[in-house]
């Protein structure tokens, strides 16, 4: 049997890793441009761009917007989702942060009931609950409740919440174990409740529920409604214990083309980037048979899978996918780019392919045209960290779009 070549994302990964580890890089050092490290590894830039992102998900390096690609600090490098710093996280996006316990009490009446059955607590047993809200330049972003068994916890002070995060507090103070923590995460729709709670109502809003266990009785229980873009940061923190089991996808390129896949997508693209899957988001795709029909052919013809996907399924599951599956994201409008983006869908560059002209539109390039509407959505995915270029085929040269 042959053997199996190592991709060359993963080759260049164990160099940098190599390179940190033995200090050449120091803690919070900026790396170098995707441009230089592509020539000092003699390497395209797609392959630069996964290698940094599946350092950042085993916290090797981490980004600022619009600043560039930084040395993760040693201590932080095992830190998995367990220990969010939300703040941090937050900061890192290039947001300015700030947080506030909006209710710190303890619970000694009889509400309640079903947490206490929970926690093997009589209905007069004791409870801490503990509401936070975390805030990206004064939007509300993040909302926390948690409850705590005050027995397991006694003596927890609103002044120590302050100054620190729950979890690596009570693993500090009272000897808890962070492998004793599950986690489960859910999407869902904007209610009258997350509105309460949080600003980017439009957005879809994911609940990560997370509980903490003593001897096999629960002792911790915390909801956090989480909009706009930190899902999607919060997600990257990987838990070496295991806890936290939801995937990034592999997407390699996600292209806007308002033909979707036809030749040059769907022949030329996939075997330039390398995707073995061909992923159509568009509603209207998603429900058309003979648009599918047409499409599939194309596919086949490259020899790669193909999905149609509404843009609500792709936001829902695209966190599904395998390893094994390198996805090409093939959208119609920046509209739906942007929808994908605020639905928590990990799209850090957008590639603009055919935008074909019609009345109202005006020439940006020699086949893309744009009206206001889609100039406002480019200009909200460059507001969101995503880098959106203009390239018509693989040899073509970038032309960077900056915002109208």
């Amino acid at each position: 049997m042959a053997k199996k070549s190592v991709p060359l994302y993963q080759k260049m990964m164990v160099a940098i890793m190599h390179q940190v580890d033995v200090g050449a890089w120091h803690e919070n050092d900026k790396l170098p441009s995707e441009k230089i490290l592509g020539e000092q590894y003699q390497v395209s830039r797609i392959t630069v761009r996964k290698a940094l992102a599946e350092l950042q998900k085993r916290n090797y390096v981490y980004t600022k917007h619009g600043q560039g690609t930084f040395v993760t600090p040693r201590e932080r490098r095992n830190q998995g989702i367990d220990f969010w710093n939300t703040e941090q996280i937050i900061a890192q996006m290039g947001y300015h942060p700030s947080s506030s316990i909006d209710r710190f009490q303890v619970v000694t009446d009889y509400r309640y009931e079903g947490i206490k059955q929970q926690m093997g607590l009589n209905n007069d047993g004791y409870l801490y609950k503990i509401e936070k809200t975390y805030t990206a330049d004064s939007q509300r972003v993040m909302y926390r409740r948690v409850f705590i068994a005050y027995e397991r916890f006694p003596q927890i002070t609103l002044s120590e919440l302050e100054h620190t995060e729950i979890i690596p507090l009570i693993c500090r103070k009272y000897g808890f174990s962070t492998s004793n923590f599950s986690l489960s995460v859910t999407v869902v729709r904007a209610s009258k409740q997350t509105k309460h709670y949080l600003d980017h109502t439009h957005d879809n809003v994911y609940v990560f529920e997370r509980r903490g266990y003593d001897r096999d009785r629960m002792v911790y229980l915390e909801k956090a409604y989480v909009t706009g873009l930190l899902p999607l940061h919060l997600m990257t923190h990987d838990n070496e214990k295991g806890s936290f089991k939801m995937s990034t996808p592999d997407i390699v390129l996600t292209r806007i083309d308002n033909r979707l896949v036809h030749g040059q997508v769907g022949v030329v693209w996939t075997s330039a980037i390398g995707a073995n899957l061909l992923l159509v988001a568009n509603d209207a795709a998603a429900k058309d048979e003979l648009q599918q029909e047409l499409m599939t052919a194309t596919a086949e013809t490259a020899g790669v899978g193909i999905r149609f996907w509404t843009l609500d399924k792709t936001i829902s599951t695209i966190h599904k996918a395998s390893a094994r599956q390198h996805i090409f994201l093939v959208v119609k409008t920046p509209a739906d780019v942007l929808t994908l983006v605020k639905g928590g869908v990990p799209i850090t560059e957008v590639n603009v392919g055919n935008m074909h002209y019609s009345d109202g539109k005006e020439q940006i390039s020699k086949k893309v045209y744009m009206d206001q509407a889609d100039k406002d959505a480019i200009n909200g995915l460059i507001d969101a960290g995503v880098k959106v270029y203009i390239k018509d085929v693989p040899e073509d040269k970038e032309q960077v779009l900056q915002k109208f």
